[in-house]
């Protein structure tokens, strides 16, 4: 009498007595899934938005097919933003650490300092500046950004020396 096996559907007996199976072996089906899911996020780990970690910003597919007044809006509002962050860096660097983690990333960053305001002007700009390329592409108006930019640059520099 042969005893199902419950995973299988391959009786005892013919595991037992014939010393193979006619399954494939759950190992081998784990590694062809991890495999293929390792394939899959690999594709997908080329596609990611936003800044990358040689500084650049990839923008979404939304902002590559806006037209030239809607890439206009959204980069003036990013210089905007811009405009306004170095004060937010000075009022958070001048502000005392609220938690020990927050004070030994203070001591260990490098030119940001742990100020969170730094990280995302280094995020906006990079995102403003693939604004500007991607504008430049579609020959739509220009606006010199560093020339924008050229005071808050400045006063994010010095918080970044101190």
């Amino acid at each position: 009498m042969a005893i199902p096996a419950p995973h299988f559907a391959v009786s005892i007996l013919s595991i037992t007595i014939r010393q193979r199976a006619r399954v494939k072996s759950v190992s081998n089906l784990g590694y062809t899934a991890l495999v293929w899911g390792m394939l899959a996020l690999g594709g997908c780990a080329s596609a990611i938005v936003g800044l990358q970690t040689d500084g650049t910003y990839i923008l979404e597919k939304t902002e590559h097919t806006q037209s030239c007044d809607a890439m206009s809006r959204n980069f003036a509002e990013r210089v905007e933003i811009l405009k306004l962050l170095p004060g937010k860096a000075k009022a958070e660097r001048d502000e005392a650490p609220q938690t020990a983690v927050s004070m030994i990333n203070r001591w260990m960053s490098g030119g940001n300092k742990g100020i969170a305001a730094i990280e995302q002007y280094n995020r906006e700009r990079a995102h403003a500046h693939a604004l500007q390329r991607t504008m430049h592409e579609k020959k739509c108006p220009q606006v010199d950004l560093d020339r924008e930019l050229a005071e808050a640059d400045a006063q994010i520099g010095a918080i970044r020396s101190n």
